[in-house]
């Protein structure tokens, strides 16, 4: 009789400086077990996406509430998830004033996160789960150019945490073993792939593996060397200059700019999620066109503010793609993973923060309707955010001004 083995939960493959997460294996799972008890319970994720200028909240929000609702124009790229996501609106966060500094609200709820010493809701989460993963967090913007815009993410005391911009960056912090630098810089230099040398130590593993697992293992090298050839590709043409195609494709050089990084980020995102390397991510996109933003509702300005951000939704269809097709468990890890996405910002012309554009999607909630929080049904975002918590199996009751939850619209 084969002697039954076990792999560790933290299993990585290794070589030459490189280290890599394996993500959850069935070899992983105690054999001595009932059936039962064979079916470990995936841990939560969360990502908050957040617009640095809101949207065109008439293009954003459906005319109808419930779950017959008419797609909208910029929920239209993601519409093949429709009942993987709950749109919101008449959420918003009581006494926020308007403005540009009013963005920071988003995730804490308060205009001035540092002078009120308030945490955001991403960073409440870290600290609950973050000593779980090898980063407690991870804090990513998709900036153009020298693009400035105010911090996602809040730690205890009101401290913003920085952005990270850089996608190469980020692949580096996640797959790359920060010892060796020397190492590193030759491997880069040479444009070895990080999967040269971790080849010999995954066959080996993968001679130890059912056919089941092995695959899975095919699935998950491929598509690190796809992350890997996305950041390739961006490079490639990082100092090709763009006023070649500028009039012929009438596309601005940050726009496309923004258009790459995010989705290389959001590749990223789902790696990160499924080696189980961070459970907790936020993304900023930032305002890559101010003037469009106060549109005056000017017809051509509304058109070109809404044309923009149809590009942003289709990346982050992109990102709900990734998540979707991932197994996890016995679901998706769209199904582990709460996937937020919104702004401080309500009313982007006039700068308002009332009525905010607030999609929820993934988590395991009852999802597929457009809910209108009006009248007695009126509630603040934070009372959201706690049921968000919760998911996360954090123990809360109260978030920011919040006066409850959310718990009995979502389950």
């Amino acid at each position: 009789m084969k002697k039954s083995w076990q792999l560790n939960r933290r299993l990585f493959l290794r070589g030459a400086g490189v280290s890599v997460a394996v993500p959850m294996l069935e070899a992983m799972i105690p054999s001595q077990r009932t059936a039962a008890a064979e079916a470990i319970k995936q841990p939560m994720r969360m990502i908050c996406v957040g617009l640095h200028l809101g949207v065109h909240t008439p293009s954003f929000f459906p005319g109808q509430a419930g779950r017959g609702y008419k797609m909208t124009p910029l929920l239209k790229a993601i519409e093949p998830y429709r009942n993987e996501f709950t749109v919101f609106s008449g959420l918003d966060h009581a006494g926020v004033g308007k403005g540009h500094p009013a963005t920071v609200n988003y995730l804490t709820g308060v205009d001035n996160p540092r002078q009120r010493k308030q945490i955001s809701l991403d960073q409440v989460a870290a600290r609950a789960v973050g000593s779980q993963t090898r980063f407690a967090s991870l804090q990513l913007e998709a900036r153009a150019n020298n693009q400035k815009g105010r911090p996602l993410s809040w730690a205890p005391g009101g401290i913003p945490l920085p952005l990270v911009s850089n996608p190469q960056a980020v692949f580096d912090r996640l797959f790359r073993q920060p010892k060796d630098v020397d190492k590193l810089k030759e491997s880069l230099t040479d444009a070895s792939s990080i999967l040269d040398h971790i080849t010999e130590d995954a066959n080996d593993l993968q001679r130890k593996l059912g056919k089941a697992d092995s695959g899975k293992i095919d699935e998950y090298l491929a598509a690190i060397r796809q992350v890997e050839l996305d950041i390739e590709k961006a490079e490639k043409f990082a100092d090709r200059p763009f006023h070649d195609f500028e009039d012929e494709l009438n596309i601005p050089n940050t726009q496309l700019s923004v258009t790459q990084n995010s989705q290389i980020m959001y590749h990223l995102t789902a790696l990160a999620f499924q080696a189980d390397l961070t459970r907790v991510m936020t993304f900023r996109v930032p305002a890559e066109n101010h003037a469009l933003s106060h549109h005056g509702k000017q017809q051509a300005k509304v058109n070109a503010f809404v044309n923009l951000q149809k590009r942003y939704m289709t990346e982050f269809a992109g990102l709900l793609k990734q998540l979707k097709s991932r197994p996890d468990g016995e679901g998706t890890l769209l199904d582990n993973t709460m996937v937020l996405f919104g702004s401080g910002m309500g009313n982007a012309s006039i700068h308002s923060t009332r009525n905010l554009p607030i999609l929820l999607a993934g988590g395991g909630f009852k999802h597929g309707q457009h809910l209108r929080l009006t009248g007695k049904e009126k509630r603040p975002l934070s009372n959201l955010y706690v049921s968000m918590l919760r998911r996360m199996g954090i123990n809360v009751s109260r978030f920011s001004r919040s006066n409850g939850s959310m718990d009995g619209l979502l389950t």
